[in-house]
């Protein structure tokens, strides 16, 4: 057992709140939407700094995965009722969103097929299971039935509060377990999941308690004290089943994530920085992060330093930085050579004499397997960049040439091609014999 705590962030309940309560914003360079990024980040800032109180160890920021889930093929109608107008500008800010949340020690974590509310419940059991305190920063009235006093509590960032399980009872009418029996009944306006006609929360709750389960309330239905009620629950049984079913969060979501690799990273202040650099809202970034002191903290390593600024970061015309940015490169070492791929990271600087982290970060670069300086290697590098798979299979393609391909000039990509030494092919293709008229041409 262990007295741990997880923190998981609703981030994309939040990304839906940021876009539509937060000013329009788009880059100058070529108009991406950046507002409702800049609005994700200030409401997990805050909600960090809140639960600092709360000493977290783990946290997540879970979001939707891309694609149907197995509501919608259970539903086809399963939130068709949210506005979609200008959906397409929300859209293409979740990547920054999960690279925003990556550089302020949260892991993005997302599970296809499933909503993060079936992901948080999923590592929320299993986090209670071995001992540790789970609390889930979310607005969603969902979440509710997951609510475990002195193990799993919900914290509501909007309205400024903490909910256990006598909130649950306040709200709904029963306990945290049964209130997705409840919202069967009653339904869910949002979700767009209709109920039963004329049974709202209080009757819905009333039914519930009395028979325990949406399934003994329909063996039941001639004991509802109400006649519409009783006329409904005989109509739409069925569909109440498969309401439950859509309001019912799923525990047993196949995430891949250990619990132990949600331990919370400190924040680097450079990352921050040159991330709202790259959205061109440098103006924002005291607004955001109001609370320096915490930004200043480093770790001693970086599992992965260059998940922060992937390909999608790099919009196309926008100006090339003077100081090296963190990433993957390619370039040739001798001319009419083959390309090299390189890369650019940081580490945090220690202090020669104490031995202590000083706060600072140092970067480092890489050209094939020979360190280089990466502000001497930058204005070649910044004109060539490629993605993080292309990398790895430069690499390799580069280790498998020093092996068994000795002739190849990915072996010694240092060493002149020498176009006099080039050697005909072992096994070269026969030219075509010619044709009558051909061979009357030629006499």
């Amino acid at each position: 057992m262990r007295e741990d705590h997880l923190i998981l962030f609703d981030a994309s309940g939040f990304a839906f709140r940021s876009y539509y309560a937060f000013s329009p914003r788009y880059r100058s360079s070529d108009g991406l939407p950046v507002g409702a990024i800049l609005g994700f980040m200030s409401i997990i800032w805050r909600s960090i700094g809140a639960a600092q109180a709360d000493k977290p160890t783990h946290g997540a920021a879970v979001f939707d995965a891309p694609g149907p889930t197995f509501r919608k093929q259970i539903f086809p109608k399963y939130k068709s009722n949210r506005p979609i107008a200008r959906r397409e500008e929300l859209d293409v800010q979740f990547p920054y969103m999960r690279h925003a949340a990556d550089a302020m020690g949260m892991p993005p974590v997302e599970c296809n097929g499933f909503e993060a509310d079936d992901v948080m419940a999923t590592l929320a059991k299993k986090a209670v299971a071995v001992g540790m305190r789970v609390t889930i920063v979310s607005s969603d009235k969902d979440m509710a039935q997951i609510v475990e006093d002195g193990k799993v509590e919900i914290v509501d960032p909007v309205q400024k509060c903490r909910k256990l399980a006598a909130d649950v009872r306040k709200k709904f009418h029963v306990d945290p377990p049964l209130v997705q029996h409840v919202q069967a009944l009653a339904g869910d306006a949002i979700d767009g999941i209709p109920g039963i006609p004329g049974c709202g929360i209080e009757k819905a709750a009333i039914l519930i308690r009395r028979f325990g389960s949406v399934a003994n309330v329909l063996k039941n239905a001639d004991k509802a004290p109400w006649p519409a009620v009783r006329v409904a629950l005989k109509r739409h049984g069925k569909d109440a089943l498969k309401y439950l079913e859509l309001t019912t969060l799923r525990r047993d979501a196949p995430v891949e994530i250990e619990l132990d690799a949600l331990a919370l990273q400190p924040v680097i202040r450079s990352h921050l920085v040159d991330m709202l650099h790259i959205l061109e809202a440098d103006d924002r970034m005291a607004s955001i992060f109001d609370q320096d002191h915490q930004l200043v903290r480093v770790v001693a390593h970086i599992e992965n330093p260059f998940a922060w600024w992937e390909e999608e970061l790099k919009a196309s015309g926008q100006v090339i930085p003077d100081v090296p940015q963190c990433g993957f490169y390619q370039r040739k070492i001798v001319h009419g050579g083959p390309w090299v791929p390189a890369k650019i990271w940081r580490v945090p600087q220690t202090d020669p004499v104490t031995e202590e982290l000083t706060g600072n970060d140092l970067l480092q670069c890489m050209v094939g397997d020979k360190p280089k300086d990466p502000f001497e290697e930058w204005t070649r590098l910044s004109m060539d960049p490629i993605t993080r798979a292309a990398y790895g299979y430069g690499r390799a393609d580069a280790d498998h040439a020093k092996k068994f391909r000795k002739d190849d000039p990915k072996s010694e990509p240092s060493k002149p091609i020498n176009i006099l030494e080039h050697k005909a092919p072992r096994n070269p293709k026969p030219l075509p014999k010619p044709t009558p008229k051909q061979r009357k041409k030629t006499k």
